[in-house]
């Protein structure tokens, strides 16, 4: 069972390790890019439709991650392959760099040690720093996308609500054109640099979730209850994770539908109610994902759900 722990950790962290290294290779133009223009197209809304503007400190910040993302990017390289290498090479020892070495030469090289191991520590520091900076931009640019992006398509650009925290300006038929052709440029450049990442990131978890639940279901009079737990843990964490993002991106697309036929309520001239009409059919609701292969709608989770089951129910018959 040891072997199968091994194969089971290995197998997880070196696709996980994979994945995230999409993020580090992301060109660091296009992420500057698409950041920048979201930012700036949020200050003009707030700035234009009389909203608060963004926090100066958010601003700051956002400036100074981009900065540090070039310049940690090609450093922050060396850390990630160093582990999957580190536990194909030695799947026994330790994944640090002082288990290249032995004990015996540590305890008798104490000087020459500390000469060789110094840069190596601060490249580790420098490198977690990059890895840590990456990973922060991107966050970042996701909840500005959640809280400050998708509320404009609910509640700003939807007609026939009650009240509203916008100008009524905003609703005119050029500004609401506008508006959300602006939208669509913004969701356009995200799901440039994002899209890709979604159907890779859809199958890994999803082979998580039923090499996980098959292993501790098969093995379960074998396994002890601290590996069983692990195991547990793992396939929970995965599955509710990307399930939240399946909801979010099932929300999204539903928001998006129904902004669009919300439209058909616009009050004016018949000319006007003619051209949003007309406006309304060349519009199609925003999706999330690979726009060429995968996008996450209502019916994502559905679909997740039953192909975990569908696959641990498969592989426990085969394999019986």
């Amino acid at each position: 069972m040891l072997d199968v722990g091994q194969l089971l950790l290995a197998f997880s962290f070196q696709l996980l390790s994979a994945l995230s290294i999409w993020l580090l290779i992301m060109s660091p133009e296009d992420v500057v890019i698409a950041v920048n223009g979201l930012i700036l197209y949020l200050k003009s809304y707030y700035d234009n439709w009389m909203l608060p503007q963004l926090d100066v400190y958010t601003r700051k910040t956002s400036q100074l991650l981009d900065k540090i993302l070039v310049t940690f990017v090609p450093i922050s390289f060396m850390c990630v392959f160093f582990a999957p290498c580190h536990l194909f090479f030695q799947p026994m020892s330790k994944m640090y760099v002082t288990s290249l070495f032995s004990e015996q030469w540590l305890n008798t090289h104490q000087v020459l040690q500390l000469v060789i191991l110094l840069p190596i520590i601060i490249l580790y520091l420098f490198a977690c720093i990059g890895i840590v900076t990456v990973y922060i931009l991107h966050f970042q640019i996701v909840l500005t996308y959640i809280f400050f992006l998708t509320p404009i398509l609910w509640k700003d650009l939807r007609l026939n609500l009650p009240s509203y925290r916008t100008a009524a300006e905003l609703r005119s038929k050029i500004n609401l054109t506008h508006e959300y052709r602006s939208i669509e440029i913004i969701h356009a450049m995200a799901v440039e640099n994002y899209g890709p990442l979604i159907l890779p990131f859809h199958t890994v978890f999803m082979l998580i979730a039923i090499f996980t639940s098959y292993v501790a279901t098969r093995y379960w009079t074998v396994l002890n209850v601290t590996f069983i737990s692990v195991l547990a843990f793992l396939a929970f964490v995965t599955v509710i994770f990307w399930a939240i993002v399946l909801i979010f991106g099932g929300f999204y697309f539903t928001q998006c539908t129904r902004t669009i036929k919300s439209w058909k309520h616009f009050e004016g001239c018949k000319e006007d109610i003619l051209y949003i009409k007309l406006f309304a059919r060349s519009c199609k609701a925003l999706k999330i994902g690979d726009q060429s292969r995968f996008k996450i709608n209502n019916l994502s989770l559905l679909f997740f759900i039953k192909g975990v089951t569908r696959g641990i129910m498969r592989a426990l018959l085969t394999l019986r």
